[in-house]
């Protein structure tokens, strides 16, 4: 007797995927909270330089040539605080991929790329001693390799490169709101030792907290970054 072999059972049905949130959704949010926060930062930065008077410089100036840098380095580093946050609506760039490039351009050439190079020689001439001055010429020269290699990236079509170092850039680019906030946030909670520690010199208190929050504005945020960087799922 021939036996008929049975016939091969059907593979299930692959099962569809299930609905994830979009993600525009949950950033959507958290970008107008980050665009408002840079435009006000901006309008205060702003504010104590126009008109431009060197007597009413927030930052203590060495001389006319410091003054200019300064201007130089905070009007260009406004436009890439108010054009940063832009770069990562997820509906500009899937919708509109050129405008998306040339807010980028512009960001890169009117921005970072002239504030980081005119950042580093300010730094240098900081009249609050070594420590800020380290701290604000290492975050400049930071600031304009993350941009060269962001560049770089998106030419040569790397965009999972290109994302990932205009994310470091644009963390380094709010560092302009991250440092007020930790100087802010240092002075308060100093102040008690003023008396004891200090013997009431809030001059010399104030140099030793602008130097710590030189560092924090910026080295822990670049750090938190790289880890959800390099921790994130790869599809």
């Amino acid at each position: 007797m021939t036996l008929t072999p049975a016939p091969p059972t059907p593979a299930p049905p692959t099962p569809a995927p299930a609905p994830r949130r979009s993600g525009s959704r949950i950033l959507g949010p958290w970008l107008v909270v980050l665009g408002l926060v840079c435009a006000a930062t901006t309008v205060y930065l702003l504010s104590g330089y126009v008109p431009p008077d060197p007597d009413r410089s927030r930052v203590p100036v060495t001389g006319t040539a410091h003054f200019a840098l300064l201007l130089v380095h905070i009007g260009t580093g406004s436009v890439a605080l108010l054009l940063g946050p832009l770069q990562f609506v997820p509906w500009l760039r899937r919708r509109h991929p050129a405008v998306h490039r040339r807010i980028g351009r512009t960001y890169l050439a009117l921005g970072v790329v002239p504030s980081a190079i005119v950042g580093v020689p300010v730094a240098l001439l900081s009249a609050y001693g070594p420590v800020p001055r380290a701290a604000f010429a290492l975050l400049s020269l930071t600031w304009l390799v993350t941009a060269v290699a962001g560049y770089r990236a998106a030419r040569q079509r790397r965009f999972d490169a290109h994302r990932e170092w205009m994310i470091r850039n644009v963390v380094l680019t709010l560092s302009a709101v991250t440092f007020r906030s930790w100087l802010g946030l240092l002075i308060v909670t100093t102040l008690p030792q003023l008396r004891d520690t200090y013997d009431g010199d809030f001059e010399t208190l104030f140099r030793d907290v602008y130097g710590a929050a030189a560092w924090l504005s910026w080295v822990p945020s670049l750090l938190v970054a790289e880890c959800l960087l390099r921790w994130r799922p790869r599809p």
